[in-house]
């Protein structure tokens, strides 16, 4: 039954309405462009309407204690107001599409929306400002949005006809660095956590702080080309920067100055790769025409006659723990390892990668080698006999320019050209959690911090981005009605009852999922309850989806219904229709 009168003012259709939690007043946002307040009991619009989009509102939202008001638009942005004056506090962009859903934490602290252009987003809700970098999880558009009571998780639906369930922390956590004017090929995490360096197609060098992800220092400039690799020295003292210029520069990393002059290898081509020996004194670099070459960090002198045994570009070093390897990867397909005092290859190269190498990486213990390549493997090679252990890591589609072990040497992570990083299980090759996903341009450089609680990433879209690598994003079982004929509803004779007869493509139209949670025939008699947290996971016939393994299979074969459901009691002494 209607309770008064319609509320009229929208001179446009009305797309969204919410009540306060006070259910004292109702918000409803329409095309018109406007968002007006009510009164639920007179049905009296309370102050004008909200004007602020340029475009019509899709959602709407109170926060939990009804002091403000969130919206979102077809103009892609979001809007938050004060429910009580109708001011407009702010007017946040990020999103690329239409917001067809908002809504506010329980802890009134944040917003999280959901647009057309796939992507979930989460926001301060004082200053508008973004949390974290947008989460992807549909490949079409976000329609609606929902959040658990404990605030600890969003569900999302798409129209891609699936639904995600995803972890509040891990939108939370993110961080976007934004101060480079071009891609940023390399990024790595000082020894105590507290500091990102970075290095850019723009020449330059940055230095950030982990927790605020403030810029320290920078743009430091010495180069005059693309700086292709960076790092920190072990004892967080030092940052050695390669570039394209035919250099490589040392900085101070506290104060940001460049200590001496560049260091240049003498026609050895451009700088790809460089890194600091265990106990900061030493430096190892790869150059073009497959040359390496180690400086002494002081003196700037180069220690011994460069070293060559790939046929391609090095693109990759790393020391070994003990700082008695040294470990290249090569344009040329191969890993090779070397021996710090002789400057000699150690065994022969290790061959399996059908592209180029672009990373390498040291297990801490000094026993195992990780490698990525443009063949959009990872693989893990044993350093005593040289053979690859176990098969190669099979997951991204495209090629893994990065990569990197845990410090506890349990996880790897990939960064690759499909945008995504990967975290993987060290021993069994199984990804250990979804991919991470955010980066809108090809993913160059991964590092995991010191505790392996963060990692950081660095990307051809010219943003850093700071990841949550604790928090796992999974996706809660689906639930579909089985194919098996043994688990067919059986005696329906009782509760089909004079309904009419209905083909196949009729049932789909008239079997449907109440709000309660009742699935309903077609004389709305019950079927079938759904609990809460299963509903919005329900696949029923008609649906087109592909189902993954793992997926809730309902068998209706032993279901109580009709006369039947009081064998749903058990009295535990063996009546199973006591009442």
């Amino acid at each position: 039954m209607q309770v008064g009168k319609p509320l009229n003012r929208h001179t446009g259709a009305v797309n969204c309405v919410a009540f306060s939690p006070d259910g004292l007043r109702i918000i409803s946002g329409s095309d018109d462009k406007t968002i007006c307040i009510w009164d639920a009991h007179t049905g009296l619009l309370l102050g004008k309407p909200l004007w602020g989009h340029t475009d019509r509102i899709l959602s709407i939202a109170f926060s939990p204690d009804g002091s403000k008001i969130v919206s979102g638009s077809d103009d892609c942005t979001i809007c938050i107001w004060d429910a009580e004056t109708g001011l407009q506090i702010c007017h946040s962009k990020g999103h690329a599409g239409p917001i067809f859903s908002v809504l506010v934490s329980p802890n009134g602290q944040w917003i999280f929306s959901g647009s057309g252009d796939h992507t979930v987003r989460a926001w301060d809700i004082d200053t508008g400002t973004p949390l974290s970098s947008s989460f992807r999880p549909h490949t079409n558009g976000l329609r609606s949005m929902s959040i658990s009571q404990d605030g600890k998780k969003v569900v999302s639906g798409s129209s891609d006809n699936t639904v995600y369930i995803g972890d509040v922390k891990v939108l939370q956590v993110g961080k976007i660095l934004e101060q480079h004017r071009g891609d940023i090929y390399s990024v790595d995490i000082s020894p105590d956590g507290k500091q990102i360096v970075s290095g850019s197609q723009d020449c330059t060098v940055c230095i950030w702080d982990v927790e605020s992800g403030v810029l320290i220092k920078g743009p430091l400039k010495g180069h005059n080309n693309q700086v292709w690799s960076v790092a920190f020295s072990p004892d967080g003292q030092k940052i050695v920067s390669a570039a394209m210029d035919f250099t490589i520069c040392i900085w101070d990393a506290k104060n940001g100055l460049q200590l001496g002059s560049p260091l240049e290898g003498d026609g050895t081509g451009h700088v790809w790769a460089a890194a600091f020996s265990p106990d900061s004194q030493k430096i190892v670099s790869g150059f073009g025409y497959g040359i390496i070459c180690i400086w002494d960090v002081n003196t700037g002198l180069q220690l011994g006659s460069p070293m060559q045994g790939h046929s391609g570009t090095v693109r990759a070093l790393s020391f070994s723990p003990d700082g008695e390897k040294i470990v290249s990867g090569s344009g040329d397909g191969t890993v090779c390892i070397w021996n710090v005092k002789t400057q000699l290859q150690i065994g022969s190269s290790l061959k399996g990668h059908t592209g180029p190498v672009y990373s390498v990486a040291w297990s801490q213990c000094s026993d195992k080698i990780v490698s990525c390549s443009a063949d959009a493997t990872v693989r893990i090679w044993n350093v005593s006999t040289g053979l690859q252990v176990g098969d190669p890591f099979i997951g991204h589609s495209s090629q893994v320019m990065s990569v990197v072990f845990s410090s506890d040497g349990d996880r790897i992570m990939s960064g690759s050209f499909d945008k995504t990083i990967r975290v993987w299980n060290a021993n069994d090759g199984q990804q250990v959690r979804c991919p991470l996903k955010g980066h809108t341009g090809y993913v160059t450089s991964v590092v995991f911090s010191p505790n392996g609680k963060l990692a950081v990433s660095s990307s051809r879209d010219g943003k850093i981005r700071v990841w949550d690598t604790c928090h796992d994003l999974k996706t809660l079982n689906y639930v579909n009605f089985s194919s098996s004929a043994t688990h067919s509803l059986c005696n329906t004779e009782d509760l089909f009852k004079g309904a009419p007869y209905l083909e196949e493509e009729e049932w789909r139209e008239h079997v449907k999922l109440n709000d309660d949670g009742w699935i309903v025939g077609p004389q709305d008699q019950l079927l079938l309850w759904i609990p809460i947290q299963l509903r919005s996971l329900l696949h029923t016939p008609g649906t087109v989806s592909i189902l993954p393994e793992g997926a809730i299979d309902l068998d209706l074969s032993v279901m109580a219904h009709g006369k039947k459901w009081i064998n749903c009691f058990d009295d535990g002494i063996g009546n199973g229709n006591s009442l």
